[in-house]
């Protein structure tokens, strides 16, 4: 009798003992479970958190620059006297658009360079020079990835709004002088009356200061505009598994 109540309390013990385990062991995994998606959740907030504002910071600072164009645009308007005219007809008058060139030219640090074209004329003007619009399109500035026809055709175009090249290699005399690289082109009509256009060059070195991070960052910066990759950047060699900011440009 006694034999079978000592069994009965250590079997008593020992049935307490793994159920006092049991209970033990899911309180520790629930605890874990817990902590583990409290603690995932917290750092995905965080990190979407501080990309949408390191996002945001670069969209401000891209817009203030579009914006920029936009003035310049609404000034050579206000000015278009100095601006359509024809070279041969006029030949002083290159001198004041020019002087007004260089003072945009001077104090930004968005473009590389700014051309001026009357679509009643075929010359280009810039800061310090004129060039024939032949001469521009064949030897002065070659896009690697757009024909020559194509950029005539969009700096001669009468139709409201920007239209932006993409980020492409560039050759020619002019590149040259701005020691080639690779510029996104950013081309303005002067509006309301459409009869002048401005064309910006930005060049590659602007973007990466915009838009480089370090390799660890493991990040895909684009710039979008009508649904257009203008300009990447990216960094990390794992580019399944990296975050991506996507600046839309709103023009």
């Amino acid at each position: 009798m006694e034999k079978r109540r000592h069994d009965f309390k250590k079997n008593s013990l020992l049935a307490y003992m793994v159920s006092f385990g049991i209970v033990v062991t899911a309180i520790i995994i629930a605890m874990g479970v817990y902590l583990y998606w409290f603690y995932y959740n917290k750092i995905e907030a965080d990190f979407l958190r501080e990309n949408d504002t390191y996002v945001s910071t670069i969209c401000d600072i891209h817009e203030r620059e579009i914006g920029t164009l936009d003035t310049i645009s609404v000034e050579m308007y206000l000015s278009r006297n100095t601006v359509e005219f024809k070279l041969a007809e006029n030949p002083l008058k290159n001198l004041t658009l020019k002087e007004q060139l260089f003072r945009y030219q001077s104090v930004n640090t968005f473009f590389s360079n700014l051309f001026c074209i009357y679509h009643e004329d075929h010359y280009l003007f810039n800061s310090t020079t004129s060039v024939e619009t032949d001469h521009f399109l064949q030897e002065g500035i070659v896009l690697k990835d757009t024909e020559p026809e194509e950029l005539r055709r969009l700096m001669y175009s009468s139709e409201r709004g920007m239209k932006v090249l993409p980020e492409q290699a560039a050759d020619g005399y002019i590149a040259k002088l701005m020691e080639y690289g690779a510029y996104v082109t950013y081309i303005l009509p002067i509006e309301p009356l459409n009869v002048s256009t401005l064309v910006f060059l930005v060049k590659d070195v602007y973007y990466d200061r915009l838009l480089g991070c370090s390799p660890d960052a493991r990040r895909q910066n684009y710039i979008l505009y009508q649904g257009e990759t203008v300009v990447l950047r990216e960094n990390g060699e794992d580019t399944c598994h990296i975050s991506k900011g996507y600046i839309g440009l709103v023009l």
